[in-house]
């Protein structure tokens, strides 16, 4: 649009003093009346002097109408550029420029006509302020035609859409939506962004009044017909009550039978709502409480499409894909509000780390259906997301060599065919590892992690195995029941703890879940992870050695980068595991191996402490053993935190002088007259740990005073018992001798 020079002019002078245009427009009644003039200028030349009438043009002109409407008004007087007259020609270039544009659709043009209209007679005193007597005036008979032609359905659905939504609003006389609704379209603000003033609503309530009585219930009929399969009219129509329950349930139902009609409903806004409806009607006293989407449907659509990462990408699949983020999108939302119904699904059976991937990075989902969907599996199945990420920090999303295509069935047969193998198993199992690689990049983690369980878990002479993705969640300690050819070959041994490690995840979630109350849930945990965290340590301190071959006393534990990462993991994030452990007993083998290996125990210090220096059930025995394990980790970890370590150690030197007696064994008596319970010795068992913890203080370096001036006075009260016990005669001969 282009004014005259002279209005250029004063444009530019408007601009030096406001910046603001339309702050010029309101204070300047002249200049805003030449503005409104150019505009129906522009409007007829389009329409009069040009051939071809330009579509870009027209729509650009409308929407600047509308925008002079919105914010300037109409002016007042009869000039040609205000009041009456200017409405007048206003909705009679609108009426005579969409008829020129018949044969074209256009949506926007449409769209921006409509409001355009509603925002003159919004503005117009007889329509905005109810002023009986003059509605018969050629003006409003103006605005009357006009309206009443541009809300006939044509042929398009998005503006059908449009327009039956204003035809409700004006059923249902509802102002504030009818404003927010032209407002928010003709800005691109977004329809609740729109701020109303008590003017504008007043006018806009007048307005619905008007037009109520001027659109007739046939074209209110058929407008709801024709766009009934648009989201937002029936979100619209949900929730004024126009649409009922079932047939609410008709229409998503036809929707989520239609791959083409998904990507449509995906792309825009509205979708989560939709769903969220729909599942409300399925519930509610009028629905049938099936769901829109049954599990084996959904399961079965999963199936058929590629997640593979590079197949992502694809067109051809791409509407079957936005089909299967509606449904999915749908039956999550079931979930979370019937998790009892028997038709709800299981989640963790269908591919949601790679849905929410394709989401990312495909354009054809909306940045709303993205949002609920990642919240709905943040809130159900919370360990999912962690496998969305494409630049995930695991190694078991590393791709191998490019050597083909990989299938599931193709990893089960190399990891039978390693555990067979009676030969270089090493090498089957390095092949078997990095085909697992290449599937868990192209297939969906469960499909893969449940073929694999099977196949880990199965035995040469026994029926194969078949446990399903859920149960595996439920109870991942069943992949500790792999055989021992499995934990001695290195590439079956990491893909089991790749496996079990994901699998742990999804069982604190399902833990704390059906636990009866938080307590309950966190005390099963804390009971498996203990057992988890024994079961690696003591694996991994045999060499993963457990038959008759074993280990010798002098040779070096393998060190396992994955068990060693699973196990500090473990500790890390378990508070209090390394504290049972230690309480409960382990081997010498397995404590130094533990301290080597994991300076996360130093977190249990406390814990610790609290164990060995107060009354509690430990018998002498488990409190030597106790306080060996704990000096061993404050010498060896405890510059990290020299307070607790100081703690720490005073404990546990503590419990060696009061114990010493007991590894000396009583006066009189055979040295293996105390015997537990069980029948361990009782003074074996603190000899072997007093030796143990004397050994620990002798690689105290200078660099600690502390601990070292700790460790000294603890030997001198050592000594000063044997000093004692000489000076007391308690004992002569060949006893005495014995004992020292």
């Amino acid at each position: 649009i282009r004014p005259e020079r002279e209005m250029r002019t004063e444009y530019s002078v408007a601009s030096k003093d406001k910046p603001w245009l339309v702050e010029a427009l309101v204070k300047d009644e002249e200049l805003a009346r030449k503005a409104r003039k150019c505009v129906l200028d522009s409007l007829e030349s389009i329409y009069n002097g040009e051939d071809v009438p330009s579509l870009g043009k027209a729509i650009l002109s409308v929407r600047t109408l509308a925008l002079l409407l919105h914010f300037v008004g109409i002016g007042s007087g009869s000039s040609f550029g205000s009041g009456s007259a200017f409405v007048q020609s206003a909705v009679d270039a609108i009426d005579i420029l969409n008829g020129k544009f018949s044969g074209k659709t256009s949506d926007e043009l449409r769209v921006l006509s409509i409001c355009a209209c509603l925002l003159a007679c919004s503005k117009f005193p007889p329509i905005a302020e109810a002023k009986q007597m003059f509605l018969n005036s050629p003006t409003s008979a103006a605005c009357s035609a006009c309206l009443v032609g541009l809300l006939e359905p044509t042929g398009s659905e998005t503006s059908n859409a449009f327009a039956s939504r204003i035809v409700d609003c004006f059923a249902s006389q509802d102002s504030t939506e009818l404003y927010r609704l032209v407002v928010g379209s003709l800005t691109n603000a977004g329809e609740s962004d729109s701020v109303l003033t008590e003017a504008d609503v007043d006018a806009f309530f007048n307005t619905c009044r008007w037009a109520s009585a001027k659109v007739d219930s046939a074209t209110t009929v058929d407008l709801r017909k024709q766009s009934m399969e648009c989201v937002k009219v029936l979100n619209d129509g949900t929730r004024r009550g126009n649409i009922s329950y079932p047939d609410l349930e008709k229409k998503v139902a036809q929707i989520l039978d239609d791959a083409e009609r998904c990507r449509f409903v995906v792309q825009g806004s509205g979708a989560a709502a939709l769903m969220t409806n729909a599942v409300i009607a399925t519930l509610s006293d009028e629905g049938s409480k099936l769901p829109l989407v049954l599990p084996l449907r959904l399961d079965g659509l999963a199936k058929k499409l590629s997640w593979k990462r590079s197949d992502l990408f694809e067109t051809k699949t791409e509407a079957s894909r936005c089909q299967f983020i509606l449904q999915l999108l749908y039956s999550l939302l079931f979930l979370d509000q019937a998790p009892s119904s028997p038709f709800s699904i299981d989640p963790r059976s269908l591919p949601l780390a790679e849905a929410i991937m394709f989401c990312r990075i495909s354009q054809s989902i909306g940045d709303e259906a993205t949002s609920a969907l990642h919240d709905l599996v943040a809130k159900l199945v919370p360990e999912a997301l962690s496998l969305a990420n494409p630049n995930e920090p695991d190694i078991m999303r590393m791709t191998g060599p490019s050597t083909g295509p990989v299938t599931i069935a193709m990893v089960t047969d190399a990891i039978n065919a390693c555990k067979e193998s009676g030969i270089d198993r090493q090498a089957y199992g390095r092949r078997a590892e990095l085909m697992f690689l290449k599937a868990r990049a192209d297939y969906p983690s469960a499909d893969v992690d449940t073929s694999v369980s099977c196949a880990l878990l199965s035995m040469k002479h026994l029926p194969a195995r078949a446990y399903t993705y859920t149960l595996l969640c439920k109870d991942p300690l069943l992949l500790l029941k792999c055989h021992l050819c499995v934990w001695k070959c290195n590439g079956l041994r990491r893909i089991v703890l790749s496996v079990l490690r994901r699998l742990l995840d999804a069982n604190d979630y399902i833990t704390l879940d059906e636990a009866p109350t938080d307590d309950i849930g966190y005390q099963l945990l804390a009971a498996r992870n203990a057992l988890v965290t024994r079961c690696l340590i003591l694996a991994g301190s045999s060499n993963f050695q457990f038959d008759s071959e074993g280990t010798t006393k002098n040779e070096v534990p393998t060190r396992c980068p994955m068990t060693i990462s699973l196990i500090r993991s473990m500790i890390s994030s378990h508070r209090g595991v390394v504290a049972m452990l230690i309480k409960q007993g382990l081997s010498d083998r397995a404590v130094d191996w533990l301290v080597e290996i994991a300076p996360e125990c130093l977190a249990d210090a406390e814990l610790l402490t609290g164990c060995l220096s107060e009354r509690n059930n430990l018998t002498a025995a488990e409190r030597m053993v106790t306080a060996d394990a704990s000096l061993r980790i404050a010498i060896a970890h405890g510059a990290r935190d020299e307070a607790a370590t100081q703690l720490l150690a005073s404990s546990a030197l503590n419990v060696l002088v009061s114990s010493f007696f007991l590894s000396l064994g009583p006066v009189g008596v055979p040295v293996n007259i105390i015997h537990e319970d069980d029948g361990h010795d009782v003074t074996q068992t603190c000899r072997r740990a007093t030796f143990r913890m004397l050994s620990a203080m002798q690689s105290i370096h200078g660099e600690r005073p502390a601990l070292r001036n700790e460790a000294r006075r603890a030997l001198s009260k050592m000594a000063n018992m044997c000093k004692s016990e000489g000076a007391l005669g308690g004992v002569a001969g060949s006893v005495a001798m014995r004992r020292k």
